[in-house]
C-alpha cells in the first residue's frame, strides 16, 4: 500500500512538473491547443499504465 502511495505521489509530481511544458512543446506541432493537450494527456495515461 505504501509503495502504491509513493508511486502515485511520484506520478503526480511528474505530471505537475511537466504538463505545461509538454503542452507548450506539443502546440508547436498542432494547430489546435485542445489537440495538443489531448496528446499530452494520452502520453501520461500510457505512462501511468506502465
Amino acid at each position: 500500500m505504501l509503495k502504491q502511495a509513493q508511486h502515485d505521489d511520484s506520478f503526480a509530481r511528474l505530471f505537475n512538473d511537466n504538463y505545461a511544458k509538454l503542452c507548450h512543446f506539443a502546440r508547436q506541432f498542432m494547430s489546435d491547443d485542445d489537440d495538443a493537450k489531448d496528446i499530452v494527456q494520452e502520453a501520461f495515461v500510457v505512462l501511468l499504465e506502465c
